[in-house]
């Protein structure tokens, strides 16, 4: 006779999927806040990333084991997440700029002249004339972190988001970088598209987290 042993899977419930899909980022929060605070938004998102290593930034911060607060390895793979190209690390570091910045009403842009920026828009502005008069050294990061900034810009302040929010998209993404194709030869991309992107994002990110909350309310 001959036996034979039987696995059977236990499929997960929609709530341990949920926490599995989940990543406690707030080692890195620590750390970006300490960056827009020392060497401002300018200098985080045009400088320290120039060259698309990480290493002076964590050694600036004496914390050696910085690297491994890239939870975006841990969480979504080398292939999206490579020592060139931290992808969802830029991610973090648009959402989180864009809490600081809610939550405190100022940010500084440029620790040099000590220019600061009171609002998203301005923010955005700034963001966009960098990107036009550094367009020919400008990297990836200031585009994706800028994704990252409208969706959490808009989840928070239109938490019921039911319709395209067409005056949040004005005011953000202005009118001149909207019709004027500017690129970056560098980061390969045109400023304004680069803009409304990001506003598809925060679309999506804002109904799914709707529909998270009312899911899974205690993982909220």
């Amino acid at each position: 006779s001959s036996s034979s042993t039987t696995t059977t899977a236990v499929a997960k419930s929609p709530e341990q999927t949920y926490r599995d899909m989940t990543v406690d980022i707030s080692p890195l929060y620590d750390i970006v806040v300490d960056a827009l605070e020392t060497v401002g938004a300018k200098g985080l998102y045009f400088r320290v990333f120039s060259d698309g290593e990480l290493d002076w930034w964590f050694d600036i911060l004496d914390r050696p084991n910085g690297k491994e607060q890239w939870v975006c390895w841990e969480t979504h793979g080398s292939n999206l997440c490579g020592p060139h190209e931290p992808w969802w690390f830029y991610h973090y570091i648009g959402a989180i700029t864009a809490e600081k910045l809610l939550d405190e009403g100022r940010l500084l842009w440029d620790p040099v002249t000590g220019e600061t920026v009171q609002t998203p828009a301005e923010f955005m502005l700034k963001l966009h004339v960098t990107q036009d008069e550094e367009k020919h050294a400008v990297g990836d990061m200031s585009f994706h972190a800028q994704h990252a900034f409208l969706w959490q810009y808009v989840a928070t302040t239109r938490p019921n988001l039911d319709r395209f929010p067409d005056d949040i998209t004005k005011e953000l993404c202005g009118d001149y970088y909207a019709f004027h194709k500017v690129k970056s030869p560098t980061a390969s991309k045109i400023i304004g598209y680069e803009c409304f992107h990001g506003m598809g994002h925060a679309i999506f990110y804002a109904v799914a987290r709707q529909q998270m909350m009312q899911q899974y309310p205690q993982q909220m």
